[in-house]
């Protein structure tokens, strides 16, 4: 073996700028590859794997948060649609309860009589809606009441509502319940604990690929090193896309408040970690 056909892994101290998602892109695929490859045959630390491993599963959980964060467009606008049918429902029983058609009137009546507390659910907190809805669907599902739905014909208004009730809560909760988990999980402290095994791993597979050279090895290097140099040519690429963007903004003088002074965009202390 000469010194010129040593082969390394690429340099990944470009892994420091990048974000959650794509750190833990690159850090799940390397140990995705090391089992595949077989840990014992690259000679990697079984010890230091399994505590990479874990931390790397932490971090996902991080990532899944800002993934959740990311939903709140979709719960905004399947709070909207919640927002228009509610509405629609509320007026129906309000309307109808004045039409020269007695069963309906009747029917109309009586469901608004039971459902006058329901309203201005439209102005609750999000949690607080869910909450609240779920009462009126209850109360709606009463003997009494669904026979009235019935006359009315709102019988397909009140499963859409019960359908994007449903939904609604299912995200609120996700959100809820994976921000609690990882409340107090801090992903720089996590990140330098992973670089620290990362360096361990990567040492420990290089060393024995030079003084005990396999197939296994080479074909894993090779492998790495390319995750790498497509991991850093997707952040390039984001990089680029970005300030493209922050360029085209500035330029664009209909985002000029008159009178708004302009304030320097800062940029965090640590990069793209958070």
């Amino acid at each position: 073996m000469t010194l010129k056909s040593i082969l390394r892994f690429r340099d990944y101290a470009i892994m420091k700028r990048y974000n959650n998602a794509e750190y833990a892109y690159v850090v799940n695929g390397l140990a995705e590859q090391i089992l595949a490859a077989g840990a014992e045959k690259l000679h990697a630390p079984a010890e230091f794997l399994t505590q990479f491993q874990e931390r790397c599963a932490i971090l996902d959980n991080v990532v899944a948060v800002s993934r959740i964060a990311d939903q709140t467009g979709e719960i905004v606008a399947m709070e909207k649609d919640i927002d228009n049918m509610l509405t629609a429902v509320l007026t129906a029983f309000r309307t109808t309860k004045s039409i020269p058609i007695p069963a309906k009137k009747a029917a109309a009546r009586s469901l608004y009589n039971a459902t006058k507390v329901y309203q201005g659910t439209q102005k609750l907190p999000q949690r607080q809606k869910a909450q609240t809805i779920k009462g009126l669907l209850l109360d709606l599902q009463k003997a009494e009441l669904s026979v009235h739905i019935e006359t009315l014909g709102l019988g397909a208004e009140i499963e859409q509502l019960t359908l994007l009730h449903a939904r609604f809560g299912v995200l609120l909760n996700a959100r809820a319940n994976v921000q609690m988990q990882n409340s107090k999980v801090k992903s720089h402290e996590l990140r330098q604990e992973i670089d620290i095994l990362l360096d361990i791993l990567m040492s420990a597979i290089w060393v024995h690929s030079l003084t005990d050279p396999s197939e296994e090895a080479t074909a894993f290097i090779n492998t790495i090193n390319k995750l790498l140099a497509d991991a850093e040519t997707a952040f390039h690429q984001r990089m680029a896309q970005k300030k493209k963007e922050e360029e085209t903004d500035a330029e664009d003088p209909t985002d000029k408040v008159e009178g708004e002074e302009d304030v320097p965009n800062e940029e965090p202390s640590n990069g793209e970690l958070e």
